[in-house]
């Protein structure tokens, strides 16, 4: 089984368009969301971290 991640927004007349590829059997598109917070909200956002593995 393949995965392809893409981080750009998709229609669903795009994800219709990459099932109808003939090597791919099936796909899905979902909804994901970053979230961020600060303890006051006079604090300064902090610098972006990346997540470890």
């Amino acid at each position: 089984m393949g995965v392809m991640a893409l981080s750009t927004p998709l229609s669903d007349d795009d994800v219709t368009a990459v099932v109808n590829l003939p090597e791919v059997a099936d796909a899905e598109g979902w909804i994901t969301a970053n979230v961020r917070w600060k303890p006051r909200l006079e604090d300064e956002w902090p610098a972006a971290r990346r997540r470890s593995a």
